[in-house]
């Protein structure tokens, strides 16, 4: 009897190191898998702010150009609108930037999504109009009457943001290639 108790003892402390060490590797292995998802994210980082801080610049060489230029110095800067309009998107656009650049840093607590309703025709003629001009023409087809969605305007725009982007470099290539 006191032999089986010791075999016992010794198959519940075999056992208990064994469960240790699948803990600690499952520990490991969602280190390693969180790693590999910043790896990723910050990756695709360039690619999500190059599209914001292209509309700045543009926004921003509309805005010094209208100021430096001399055949506008008869032209008052108060009476052209796209001066506000390129102003409003550039604030519009960095704070995205600063979006972008918070959810990075906040990836480890894993923010939930901050669902309010939002008009979708709206949010993607926001992102149609962030996106750099090119030869490929962007029509905006989202229906005016389409039910508000509860969704996470930002994370959502930004969706929107990439397949448009990375739709119109497709389109463009394919073009090219032709």
């Amino acid at each position: 009897m006191p032999a089986l108790l010791e075999i016992d003892r010794k198959k519940s402390q075999d056992l208990a190191q064994a469960l240790k060490e699948l803990e600690e590797s499952q520990e490991a292995r969602a280190r390693t898998d969180k790693l590999a998802a910043v790896g990723q994210l910050a990756a695709s980082v360039g690619h999500e702010l190059r599209n914001p801080l292209a509309a700045v610049r543009n926004a921003a060489t509309y805005v010094k150009r209208r100021l430096t230029d001399p055949k506008f110095a008869n032209q008052p800067v108060a009476g052209d609108p796209k001066i506000a309009q390129f102003l409003d998107l550039m604030f519009r656009e960095l704070d995205v930037s600063a979006k972008i650049i918070a959810d990075l840093l906040d990836f480890a607590r894993e923010r939930k999504p901050a669902l309010s309703p939002c008009p979708l025709r709206q949010l993607v003629d926001e992102a149609i109009e962030v996106i750099p001009k090119s030869s490929v023409h962007i029509a905006n087809q989202v229906p005016e009457d389409l039910p508000i969605p509860n969704i996470d305007k930002d994370q959502f725009r930004q969706i929107v943001v990439n397949l448009v982007q990375n739709a119109m470099e497709a389109a463009a290539a394919r073009r090219t290639a032709r």
